[in-house]
């Protein structure tokens, strides 16, 4: 099991890490309207980097809890959703931080 800035985390393969990867990514681009795309050459067992409209790490640092939550590193740690979420929840989940 791997830690990270105090967050267990759990063993996943980079297959399960990019499927939720593929969520977070295509709900921020749902919210912001602007492409975001996974950073395949970042990805790791559960922890990835986001691309934002083509800017590379701009969409933001993510690790997956032990606890299954998504938290968004570069952002205070906020938690943008639940592996077991689909993407509206992700959506409503990150739309309510930024209200």
């Amino acid at each position: 099991m791997k830690t990270t800035n105090g967050h267990s985390q759990p063993d996943m393969t980079i297959e399960e890490t990019l499927m939720i990867a593929n969520k977070i990514s295509k709900a921020l681009s749902i919210i912001d309207k602007e492409p975001v795309t996974v950073n395949m050459d970042t990805l790791e067992s559960a922890s990835f980097d986001l691309d934002w409209n083509g800017s590379e790490f701009d969409g933001g640092s993510y690790i997956i809890t032990n606890s299954g939550n998504i938290r968004n590193m570069a952002m205070r740690g906020d938690i943008y959703g639940h592996i077991d979420m689909d993407i509206e929840e992700i959506c409503k989940t990150i739309k309510m931080i930024f209200r």
